[in-house]
């Protein structure tokens, strides 16, 4: 995964549910279309948005690891456009796939701009988490 994102704004915004099973990190910049989608993504894998589903939207990139929520474990964490190095790691992984490290399982994907454009983008979010529905 290259590192050819966009620069993040010195601004985050946690909507943190109470008992997430799903911790989706954006960009801050991420429109409100795109963050919509993402809700009936949500909605699709049977998660409410509002109890098992949270958005980090995150800056610096590389705070999102130290703010995970304590006590959280076997926590899907799903990063659209940004890459693990931006992150504030050094994982070499695949888009669209689940990759264990520690007590979480981490997926990273384009932003969701470009998912939201591009019908095959699309089918590989939904292939990915789709897993969410049998967790």
């Amino acid at each position: 995964m290259s590192d050819t994102y966009l620069e993040i704004p010195a601004t985050a915004a946690i909507r943190l549910s109470a008992n997430p099973r799903l911790l989706s990190v954006i960009p801050t910049d991420t429109t409100r279309s795109a963050k919509e989608m993402l809700d009936k993504i949500f909605l699709a894998c049977g998660l409410n948005p509002h109890e098992e589903a949270s958005i980090f939207v995150c800056s610096p990139p590389q705070s999102v690891v130290a703010n995970i929520p304590s006590g959280a474990k076997g926590l899907r964490i799903a990063v659209f456009g940004l890459s693990p190095k931006q992150i504030g790691t050094l994982w070499s992984v695949p888009m669209y796939q689940w990759i264990s490290v520690g007590e979480h399982f981490w997926c990273f994907a384009e932003r969701l701009e470009h998912i939201e454009a591009d019908i095959e983008k699309k089918k590989h979010l939904w292939n990915c988490l789709k897993i969410l529905r049998e967790v």
